[in-house]
């Protein structure tokens, strides 16, 4: 990646191993960061006072946590498996919830019984392990790690470069948080959607935007979800050049796309 305020230096050499970089543990498995590798539900007693019984509902956060247990140097928190973090309240009482996203990510690291990180790899110099980022059918594997929004009664866990994946909210506490799967609306989806769509509150749509890095020529798609979660409109456009776009601004009127100065150019990082 490179921004328009100058091209990255490469002094790497032709033909000549690439040194890692990194020469201890990722520092973003430690402190704040470090990932927890079990789920469940947990009753919370308040340590004063009482929860009020109208207070009901659900308060969530996502965030970057890997499956496996792992002290890879190349870890990066775009790599890790997205894991929902839930505080429920309801009648006066307070469950605590935490769970991954059933991506085909973490399916796939399941199945494998590691963890792949072609984020951090990249920086690390190592490139065989990038047919990772990919399914079968050769759409974007993310990591759902990075927003949730909800949408008609619905919540979705985001990444910047995957479809949506849809979760439950319940008091039940087996299906709380429980991943129904990857969203298409009906089949009718069918571009990436970055990490923060938005709503309309007055109208019930949801606008949705994404993009993939390295497009030729480089494009992002938009599309608007009608309260009925059928696909209302979409569209390419066209950019003069792959960025990191990463949101967007609605108005009343105006949905807003933002063409920022900092540019995709992988040959001039390497």
């Amino acid at each position: 990646m490179a921004s328009k305020m100058g091209p990255l230096p490469n002094n790497i050499p032709e033909n000549e191993e690439i040194e890692r970089k990194s020469k201890g543990p990722s520092p973003f498995l430690n402190g704040n960061n470090e990932p927890t590798f079990t789920e469940g539900t947990f009753n919370v007693q308040p340590k004063g006072g009482v929860v009020p019984k109208d207070l009901v509902g659900h308060f969530t956060r996502v965030g970057p946590n890997p499956r496996f247990d792992t002290t890879d140097a190349s870890y990066h928190p775009f790599d890790g498996d997205g894991m929902v973090h839930c505080m429920s309240f309801s009648n006066g009482t307070v469950q605590y919830s935490k769970k991954w996203i059933r991506t085909k990510k973490f399916t796939q690291a399941e199945s494998k019984g590691f963890d792949i990180f072609p984020f951090g790899e990249i920086s690390e110099g190592i490139f065989q392990n990038q047919h990772y980022v990919h399914d079968d059918h050769g759409e974007p594997m993310g990591t759902a790690n990075t927003n949730i929004v909800a949408h008609q009664q619905r919540a979705y866990a985001l990444y910047e470069s995957d479809k949506p994946y849809r979760f439950n909210l319940s008091f039940d506490s087996a299906k709380n948080l429980e991943t129904v799967g990857r969203e298409d609306f009906a089949g009718q989806l069918h571009h990436p959607v970055a990490a923060h769509p938005k709503v309309d509150y007055r109208t019930n749509e949801l606008m949705l935007f994404g993009y993939l890095v390295g497009d030729s020529p480089p494009t992002v798609s938009y599309s608007v979800v009608h309260p009925d979660l059928r696909i209302k409109s979409s569209l390419k456009i066209p950019i003069p050049h792959s960025v990191l776009m990463h949101d967007m601004i609605i108005t009343e009127n105006y949905s807003i796309l933002c063409d920022i100065n900092f540019q995709f150019q992988a040959a001039l990082a390497f």
